[in-house]
């Protein structure tokens, strides 16, 4: 009975120890299956290059000072003014990063024209404005956790800025207003020759006379209502206009004198008559200048590179939403006087590659040279849509 008993104990223990067995192995092949799993899920490697391109479009707006050769105009043209007028745009952001090294480019265009019609002398003006922003920087990172980092910024921005306005003449309104000036200045030279106005009187009203009869017409030549931001390219033609028309009618007025000189006396008959035969060779000579000017195009190139320093900065609320700026200032005298430029966003990570950002950026620029005055910030909401590969 007792080798029995022995014998079925060491049959249960054989069994106990079998199941053990079996229940272990299954357990660590189960084990080694997870952990394969966790093995294959991708690891972003810091020491690779990364790249990350973006299409920004930014609804701005323009403001400030645009001076050509010592004239100003007044510039405050919202975004749905620039809109109307946007012919063509195109813009272009990218980041090439590997560790805490990057490099960063951007790239702007922006091609705006309208045609004005007068309804004067000049039939319509077409004017043109087209711009080139390009952005070239390295950064550094220089904080780097979870949570954000932080980039010093060292690079530069070229500007390229064309403006153009074209005048087309009414040839019919321009011979119908030189008759309107000639009558206008008629009666001032007959009160001269007659001696009722002293010299310097008459060149005053000569002047008014001139200045009332024009201004309207060469209101978009001397930029006192631009419809772009745009200076005033016509400004010192439209002074040189204006100089030329009371110069002939003052030399005009002392042909007529020296033709009246060494008479005893000069009736107003005879005054007025020797005025109205020469009008006709007036009108003539005042219609030939206008239409010389107002069939004209005037237009100015610039350029310039602005060093700047910055820096630039995320900080991440969550998995999806993060903060991010960037600010930069140079120009130090190199290109312009003065530049500098923030931008502000909250940033959505739609998906682990793709992402959109939507803020508000400004951008100032203080340019005096070459004739140029360009001191005009250009400001508004920006929208961004990038990816990350």
């Amino acid at each position: 009975m007792k080798a029995r008993r022995f014998f079925l104990c060491i049959r249960t223990y054989l069994r106990v120890s079998i199941c053990l067995l079996l229940v272990k192995g299954r357990l660590g092949s189960a084990g080694e299956i997870e952990l394969e799993k966790k093995e294959t899920i991708p690891v972003e490697n810091p020491e690779r290059w990364q790249f990350k391109p973006g299409s920004p479009s930014w609804l701005a707006g323009v403001y400030g000072d645009v001076g050509v050769n010592g004239d100003t105009s007044h510039i405050s043209l919202g975004v749905d003014t620039i809109l109307r007028h946007v012919d063509f745009t195109a813009a272009f952001e990218g980041e090439a990063r590997k560790g805490r090294f990057g490099i960063e480019n951007g790239f702007l265009y922006l091609g705006l024209s309208d045609n004005v019609g007068t309804g004067g002398m000049l039939s319509s003006v077409d004017v043109q404005v087209n711009e080139y922003l390009i952005d070239f920087s390295l950064s550094w990172r220089v904080v780097d956790t979870p949570r954000g980092w932080l980039d010093l910024l060292l690079g530069t921005r070229y500007t390229n800025l064309y403006q153009e306005i074209a005048l087309h003449r009414n040839d019919d309104s321009i011979e119908a207003e030189s008759a309107r000036l000639v009558d206008a200045a008629s009666d001032q030279i007959r009160d001269r020759l007659l001696g009722i106005l002293s010299n310097g009187r008459f060149r005053e009203r000569i002047r008014a006379a001139v200045d009332a009869r024009l201004s309207d017409d060469l209101e978009i030549l001397e930029g006192r209502k631009p419809v772009l931001p745009i200076g005033p390219l016509g400004a010192a033609a439209a002074d040189r206009l204006k100089a030329r028309i009371r110069s002939i009618i003052e030399e005009r007025a002392a042909q007529i004198a020296s033709s009246l000189r060494g008479r005893a006396r000069m009736s107003e008959a005879e005054v007025r008559r020797r005025v109205d035969a020469s009008k006709a060779d007036l009108e003539r000579a005042i219609s030939r200048t206008l239409k010389r000017t107002l069939g004209s195009t005037y237009s100015k190139s610039n350029d310039w590179f602005d060093p700047y320093i910055g820096f630039r900065a995320r900080y991440n609320l969550s998995n999806a939403f993060y903060l991010t700026g960037r600010g930069d200032i140079g120009g130090f005298g190199v290109g312009s006087d003065l530049t500098w430029q923030v931008y502000g966003a909250l940033g959505c990570q739609l998906s682990k590659r793709v992402f959109a950002e939507a803020g508000y950026r400004c951008l100032f620029v203080n340019y005096r040279h070459d004739g140029l005055i360009y001191e005009v910030y250009t400001r508004g909401a920006q929208l961004t849509l990038g990816i990350l590969f």
